[in-house]
């Protein structure tokens, strides 16, 4: 088997070490399709939102916490054992330079990911599954990313044109004025994954975590129809959206 092929699949990251830094708490799950990718990453120690009824009435430190996470989809390319990741949408706005790691598997299958243009060395653990499908749906400028294999999903949206989290995170720590409106830009944004189920696709974990454990998604993904979405703002208004699916990456 090719090494393009090799990658379709569910993958769990078992640890990376980045600049001498060794990280294995960091949930991060990575759902590779024939057609694109999503990936989604949330650090430890998520928020108590007991008492809330939206991301609004978070605190500060709970705000940069979840502006630390990280979720990103689009489209792979492999050239011999090099992979390079061309991300469509990304929750922390576009990396500088290309994304692109040396790929190789040790004794046990687990993918060995090794940065070329930046130090870090990720282990990953195949999940047994299906080979994903993947597809794209549009809402005027925003973008929906959907990978699926059986029941089990990973989707993101976003806009070609995403902020980075980490300016608001800053500001955020520093104390200086809470910018609602560039927090509910950036909350607009989600990068999620859970299970099809009959009332539709449940979240298990995202980065808004008022989401987790509601139905988020409407729609059979692959019949290549209309999806939609309902969810709550920042500010915690109800917010329906209808998705186009766009041809040159529907569900198939």
């Amino acid at each position: 088997m090719n090494l393009r092929a090799r990658l379709d699949g569910l993958w769990d990251r078992e640890r990376i070490v980045a600049g001498g830094c060794l990280d294995t708490s960091t949930r991060v799950l990575w759902m590779q399709a024939p057609g694109g990718f999503v990936d989604l990453r949330l650090p430890p120690g998520r928020p108590d939102i007991a008492g809330c009824e939206a991301l609004c009435d978070l605190g500060r430190d709970d705000l940069a916490h979840l502006l630390s996470a990280e979720g990103f989809a689009g489209e792979i390319a492999v050239a011999g054992d090099v992979c390079t990741w061309h991300r469509a949408i990304n929750w922390q706005g576009f990396p500088v330079g290309p994304d692109e790691g040396r790929i190789a598997f040790d004794a046990e299958g687990r993918l060995i990911e090794t940065g070329i243009h930046a130090d870090y060395v990720e282990d990953w653990r195949g999940l047994p599954g299906p080979v994903p499908f993947h597809g794209v749906w549009a809402s005027g400028d925003w973008r929906l990313h959907l990978a699926w294999a059986g029941t089990l999903f990973l989707l993101g949206i976003g806009r070609a044109d995403q902020p980075r989290a980490s300016v608001l995170r800053a500001a955020l720590v520093a104390g200086g004025r809470t910018d609602e409106v560039a927090l509910a830009a950036q909350f607009r944004a989600l990068y999620a994954m859970g299970n099809f189920g009959a009332e539709g696709g449940r979240v298990e974990q995202a980065t808004d975590p008022f989401l987790e454990g509601r139905v988020l998604l409407e729609g059979d993904p692959a019949s290549g129809a209309p999806l939609v979405t309902r969810r709550c703002t920042f500010l915690g208004h109800e917010l329906v959206e209808e998705w186009t699916p766009q041809p040159s990456q529907s569900a198939r």
